[in-house]
C-alpha cells in the first residue's frame, strides 16, 4: 500500500513540476547567455535563486511523501487502538483514542494562498504505539512542568507577587521533535550568504560587512537577554463562549478568565493580579464555599500532547497567595474540562467536573487528596452545566442539549434522575440555579423558566416566555431573582415566587447579550456578556463597563510612534485605542467591517487600516472618522508599513494577491497612484522599511525574503547593494538579524525590535512570547519564554521612548497582554 501511494504521489508531482522547472531553466540559461559579459555578481545572484528553487521542489517532494506515509501508519496504528479499544475498558481506551487524535488549530489564510503541507517526521508504527503509551494517565499528585524536560525552569515574580513561569532554553541543549529534518544553516564565503532551511524551503540570507566574521562561527550561541518580561495587565474577557466564568470573592475581587490567565480584577483600585500556571485555554472556574480557594480547568494543547502539563486537568489554588495546592486529573479528561462545582454543605470537600470530549464525562474528586472517586457518561450531546446543590453534598444537576439530569452521588456511585418535559421538549436547557427552597430553577432556549422539585425532581411549573430568546443565566439572591436574557439583552428581577418586579434593564446591543450575572458587594452585581464586557452596578442605578475588549479575532496591531499608546483591530470591526500608563482605552470606533492591520503614520495621528478584503482606509485618530478609501488587489490586505521620517512619503500595503501596492503620500493625508511589486509566490505576511526610505524588504507565506528598490520599484537583483542597509524596523521574522528566532518546530508569526536595537521580541503557535538578544543571527538562539495566550499570537511590539514595556496580541482568544520589560 505504501509503495503504491508514494508511487502515484512521485509520479503526479514530477511531471507538473518537470515540465514548469525545464521551461524555467531554459529560460534561466538564456539570461545568463545574453548577460556573460555583464556583472558577476548579478549572475552569481541568480544562479543562487535557481538552485534554491530546485532544491525547494526536490524537498517538497519529499516531505510529500512523508506525509502520505506518516498518514498510512497513523490509519495502521488507530486500527491497532480499535483492537486495544474491544479488549480493555472502555474509559481508558476512549483516553488513548483521544489522546492521540488531537485536532491541529486551524489558522485563517488568504483565499488565494495554497495549502503548503509541512515535513514530518516519518514514525514507524512501533513509534506510534509507544507514544500511546506515554499518554496513559499519571499519579494526580506529581506537579507538571509547564515546559519539556529539556528547558530549564526559572520562577520569577509577576504582578501581586504571583508566580510566573520562565522558560529558559539553550542554544546548544534544546531540542524537540522537529516535523522535518532540518539542514542547519551554512554560511558560504563566496556569496557572503547564511543558507537558511525552514519548513523544506531554502533560503539565502546576505551577511552584511560588520557580520562578516561573526558568521563564520554559527557554532557560537546567541547570549540569553539580561532582561525578563513580566505581565503588567490584561486586557479582555472571555464571555463569548464560556459560561459560569465570573465571580466576587472574599477579597472583593472580580475574578474571571481570558486566554490561559485568571484575573482577579480590583474595580475600586483598578489593579489586577493574575494566576498564571495554567499551559492552555482555561474554559472553566468555579469558587470553593471559603470563597478563597479556586477551581479552574484547562483544555488540552492542540500543538503539544507529549508533555503531561499541556494536557487537560484542573488546578484548584488559593486566590490570596495564588499558589497552586492541587492538580488534578491529568491524563483522565480527553478534551477540556468545560463544568466545574464544590460541593455545598460539607465545606467543598468534593469537587464534580465535565470533559468536553465525545463521552461527555462527569466525575467526581476528592479534593483534599486529588483522587477520583467516580465518573460516568454524563450526556450523549453536549453539557452547558453541572452543578452540586447549594445545600446537599450528594446532589448534583446537569443540563444541556435536550436535558436537564438530578444525580445522586453515594458510595462512591452515580445514580441518575432526567427531568422530563412533557410534550414540549426545549432544544436546550442553557443555565440552573437553586431557589431557597431547595428547588431546581432552569432556563431554556425557549425562554422559559421551569421549576423542579429537589426531591422527586419533576417539573412542578413553568414560566412561558419569561425572556424573548434563550435565557443564559439565573442568579438567586437573598430577596430577589435576577434573570440574563441571551437574545433581548433583558435583565429582569423578580421575587423569591418568580413574580416579575418593575425592575427591568436592558443592555445596548453594542454590549452583547448577558452571559452570566454575579453578585457582588450590597445590591451590586457584575454582568458579563457575549462581547466580552463585564459590566458593574444594579439595576436600579445602571451599570458601568469595566472591563472592555475585542470579541472575536484579534488581528491588527499598531504602536503609536511617540507615546505610550496603541491601537488594535480585527475581525469584530472594532478599533480600539489604548493607554498603557492607565490600562483602559481612550476611545472605540466600530467600522463594521472585519480588520485585518493597521499601521501608523509616523508623524500624524493617522493610521491605515486594511480590510478582510482588498481594500485600506486612512482613519484620523483625532477626529474618529475616515479620511481616505482605496480598493486594491485581489485578496484581503495583509500588512501595512508607513516609510520611516517625520513626512512617511510611502506606504507600502502587502496584499494576499501576493503584490505589494506602494502609495506615495503627502504628510499622510494624499494618496497617490500606486506602483505594484510583483515577485512573491504567496501572501505577503511581513515588511520592512530601510532608515532611508528607498529600500523595502518583505516576507511571504512561503518563507521567502525579497527586497525591493522603491525608487525604481524593481525587486533587488545583487546581493551587495542590500548586504549593510540599516532597517528602521524588523517585523520579518526571515532575515539575517532575526532567523535565529526559529528554534523548536513552532512556527513564528510575528516578531519586533526593541528601539534601542538590543532586544527581540516574537510570537509563536505555541501561545508564547519570547524575548532575545538581537541581532538575533545564530541557530536555535537563546530566549526567555512566556505563556500567557491561549493560541497563536498575531503581533508583538515593543512601547517606545525607553523600551520598558511590550504588547502582545492572540489572535482566537482576543486577548492583548502588557509585559513590563525587566532585568532577571
Amino acid at each position: 500500500m505504501r509503495s503504491e501511494i508514494s508511487s502515484h504521489l512521485i509520479m503526479n508531482n514530477t511531471n507538473g513540476d518537470a515540465h514548469e522547472s525545464s521551461s524555467s531553466v531554459l529560460d534561466e540559461n538564456n539570461s545568463i547567455d545574453t548577460h556573460m559579459n555583464g556583472n558577476h555578481d548579478g549572475q552569481l545572484f541568480q544562479l543562487q535563486q535557481r538552485i534554491d528553487e530546485l532544491e525547494n521542489i526536490v524537498a517538497q517532494l519529499k516531505h510529500m511523501l512523508l506525509e502520505t506515509l506518516k498518514r498510512v501508519n497513523i490509519l495502521e496504528a488507530n486500527s491497532d487502538r480499535q483492537t486495544v479499544r474491544k479488549s480493555k475498558s472502555p474509559v481508558k481506551s476512549d483516553r488513548l483514542s483521544v489522546n492521540n487524535s488531537e485536532p491541529h488549530r486551524k489558522v485563517s489564510l488568504p483565499t488565494s494562498h495554497i495549502l503548503k503541507i509541512n515535513t514530518v517526521d516519518l514514525q514507524s508504527k512501533q513509534q506510534q504505539q509507544q507514544r500511546t503509551k506515554s499518554c496513559l494517565p499519571i499519579s494526580s499528585t506529581k506537579t507538571p512542568s509547564k515546559c519539556s524536560s529539556r528547558e530549564s525552569i526559572s520562577s520569577v515574580t509577576g504582578t501581586g507577587s504571583q508566580p510566573l513561569i520562565l522558560l529558559t532554553k539553550s542554544a546548544t541543549t534544546s531540542k524537540k521533535i522537529q516535523h522535518h529534518h532540518p539542514i542547519s544553516p551554512a554560511y558560504n564565503n563566496d556569496t557572503k550568504c547564511i543558507r537558511f532551511n525552514h519548513n523544506a524551503r531554502s533560503t539565502s540570507l546576505y551577511v552584511p560587512s560588520s557580520f562578516d566574521e561573526d558568521a563564520k562561527h554559527l557554532d557560537i550561541p546567541n547570549p540569553l537577554p539580561g532582561e525578563i518580561l513580566k505581565l503588567e495587565w490584561v486586557y479582555g474577557y472571555r464571555g463569548k463562549d464560556c459560561r459560569s466564568n465570573l465571580y466576587e470573592i472574599a477579597t472583593g475581587e472580580l475574578i474571571y478568565f481570558t486566554a490561559s490567565i485568571v484575573v482577579l480584577y480590583n474595580s475600586e483600585e483598578h489593579s489586577q493580579r493574575h494566576y498564571l500556571e495554567h499551559t492552555d485555554d482555561i474554559k472553566s472556574l468555579c469558587i470553593h464555599p471559603d470563597q478563597v480557594t479556586v477551581a479552574s480547568g484547562q483544555s488540552s494543547s492542540a500543538n503539544n500532547t507529549t508533555s503531561n502539563s499541556q494536557l487537560a486537568h484542573i488546578r484548584i489554588w488559593d486566590s490570596i497567595s495564588l499558589h497552586t495546592t492541587r492538580i488534578i486529573g491529568i491524563g483522565q479528561f480527553n478534551v477540556a474540562v468545560s463544568c466545574l462545582s464544590f460541593s455545598k454543605g460539607d465545606s467543598g470537600k468534593s469537587l464534580c467536573a465535565v470533559d468536553e470530549g465525545l463521552e461527555r464525562t462527569l466525575s467526581i474528586w476528592n479534593v483534599g487528596s486529588g483522587t477520583q472517586l467516580t465518573s460516568t457518561k454524563c450526556h450523549s450531546g453536549p453539557v452547558a452545566m453541572a452543578e452540586f446543590h447549594s445545600s446537599d453534598p450528594h446532589m448534583i444537576v446537569t443540563c444541556g442539549k435536550q436535558h436537564i439530569d438530578s444525580w445522586r452521588y453515594d458510595s462512591n456511585e452515580l445514580k441518575k434522575i432526567s427531568g422530563l418535559f412533557g410534550k414540549d421538549t426545549p432544544k436546550f436547557i442553557v443555565c440552573i440555579a437553586f431557589c431557597a427552597n431547595g428547588d431546581v430553577c432552569s432556563g431554556d432556549s425557549e425562554g422559559n423558566i421551569l421549576i423542579w422539585s429537589k426531591r422527586e425532581f419533576k417539573l412542578n411549573r413553568t414560566i412561558k416566555n419569561a425572556h424573548d430568546g434563550s435565557i443564559y443565566c439565573i442568579l438567586v439572591l437573598e430577596d430577589t431573582i435576577l434573570t440574563g436574557g441571551g437574545k433581548d439583552g433583558m435583565i429582569i428581577e423578580w421575587n423569591t415566587n418568580f413574580e416579575k418586579t418593575t425592575q427591568t434593564y436592558k443592555l445596548n446591543d453594542s454590549m452583547g447579550c448577558v452571559r452570566t450575572i454575579a453578585s457582588s458587594r450590597g445590591p451590586m452585581v457584575a454582568i458579563g456578556t457575549t462581547k466580552n464586557l463585564i459590566l458593574h452596578g444594579s439595576i436600579s442605578v445602571g451599570f458601568s463597563t469595566i472591563v472592555d475588549n475585542h470579541h472575536d479575532e484579534l488581528c491588527g496591531l499598531a504602536i503609536h510612534p511617540s507615546e505610550k499608546k496603541f491601537l488594535t483591530c480585527g475581525n469584530d470591526g472594532l478599533i480600539f485605542y489604548w493607554d498603557t500608563l492607565t490600562h483602559s482605552f481612550l476611545w472605540r470606533y466600530s467600522l463594521d467591517e472585519p480588520i485585518h492591520c493597521t499601521a501608523f503614520h509616523p508623524s500624524i495621528d493617522v493610521v491605515a487600516i486594511g480590510l478582510k478584503k482588498p481594500k485600506w482606509l486612512i482613519f484620523d485618530c483625532i477626529q474618529h472618522k475616515i479620511l481616505h478609501s482605496q480598493n486594491e488587489g485581489t485578496d484581503q490586505i495583509q500588512c501595512l508599513q508607513y516609510s520611516p521620517g517625520s513626512y512617511g512619503t510611502y506606504l507600502a500595503v502587502g496584499s494576499g494577491d501576493h503584490c505589494i501596492y506602494v502609495y506615495p503620500c503627502e504628510n499622510g493625508l494624499k494618496y497617490s497612484k500606486c506602483s505594484r511589486l510583483i515577485g512573491h509566490s504567496s501572501f505577503i505576511t511581513h515588511m520592512d522599511w530601510s532608515k532611508n526610505g528607498q529600500y523595502l524588504r518583505s516576507n511571504s507565506g512561503d518563507y521567502d525574503l525579497i527586497h525591493w528598490e522603491i525608487l525604481s520599484y524593481k525587486q533587488v537583483s545583487q546581493p551587495d547593494t542590500v548586504r549593510d542597509i540599516e532597517w528602521a524596523t524588523c517585523n520579518c521574522t526571515l532575515s539575517y538579524t532575526t532567523y535565529g528566532i526559529y528554534n523548536d518546530g513552532a512556527n513564528i508569526g510575528c516578531c519586533s525590535r526593541s528601539f534601542n536595537e538590543k532586544l527581540l521580541i516574537c510570537g509563536d503557535d505555541n501561545c508564547r512570547v519570547n524575548l532575545l538578544s538581537y541581532p538575533c543571527n545564530k541557530p536555535k538562539a537563546a530566549r526567555h519564554s512566556f505563556c500567557g495566550h491561549g493560541g497563536p499570537l498575531t503581533n508583538v511590539a515593543f512601547v517606545p521612548d525607553d523600551d520598558t514595556r511590550a504588547i502582545s496580541t492572540g489572535g482566537i482568544d482576543a486577548t492583548i497582554l502588557q509585559w513590563t520589560v525587566e532585568l532577571s
